[in-house]
């Protein structure tokens, strides 16, 4: 049993509705595929791919110099394979631009052709709902292995320093674990709290402290 791929671009619209019926908007919500990270990852022969999408994720916190150190400390990464990791993560924009850039690095892979295929049906489905809302952003990593492709980040459009309001993508064997058979899924968390300070703030909702 698979989930459609074309459900990779309505769960994010059903939350961006979400969010700005309610008047939290506007979100701008970042998106990849973790088929391209680990194929990526895979045709530069690094063959513990779960950890390096795990540092990767760690890019807006520490840098690409902190990330460098944790890949040669952590994986015992060369500095050219390093480099190309980094440039991966440094590709973002809309989808065509995207797609060229990944190709233009000569990188081969199966699972890296596959991911590069299922981002450029997504991102192609969301750029039709409303221009700008939706970018590829390669160092979208989510750095729970449990995610299988699809991968989003969301941050409020007008803050963009404000921490994450919304992430998750799809996993096709998270919930099959706990039930013995295949349920694969597709979620996306919402942080409330982020939202509601966001609403006190603007002067949007009041509320004392009870």
């Amino acid at each position: 049993r698979q989930i459609p791929l074309h459900l990779d671009a309505e769960i994010p619209i059903i939350m961006h509705e979400a969010i700005e019926s309610i008047g939290a908007g506007p979100l701008t919500t970042k998106v990849n595929n973790r088929k391209i990270l680990e194929g990526f990852y895979s045709g530069l022969s690094i063959s513990d791919t779960t950890n390096t999408i795990r540092i990767i994720d760690k890019l807006d916190k520490i840098g690409p110099d902190g990330v460098a150190t944790m890949l040669s400390n952590d994986l015992e990464l060369t500095p050219s394979i390093i480099e190309k990791v980094l440039t991966l993560a440094t590709i973002k924009g809309s989808g065509n631009s995207v797609i060229n850039q990944i190709r233009g690095l000569n990188v081969r892979s199966s699972i890296l052709e596959e991911g590069i295929n299922e981002l450029e049906f997504v991102i192609q489905q969301l750029e039709k709902y409303k221009t700008g809302t939706f970018l590829v952003d390669l160092s979208i990593a989510r750095g729970l292995a449990y995610y299988t492709g699809t991968v989003y980040e969301s941050r409020f459009t007008e803050y963009p320093d404000f921490p994450t309001i919304c992430g998750g993508g799809r996993y096709d064997n998270l919930v099959g674990d706990f039930v013995n058979k295949k349920l694969p899924g597709i979620g996306i968390s919402i942080g409330l709290t982020r939202i509601f300070s966001k609403l006190m703030h603007e002067g949007k909702i009041q509320a004392d402290r009870k």
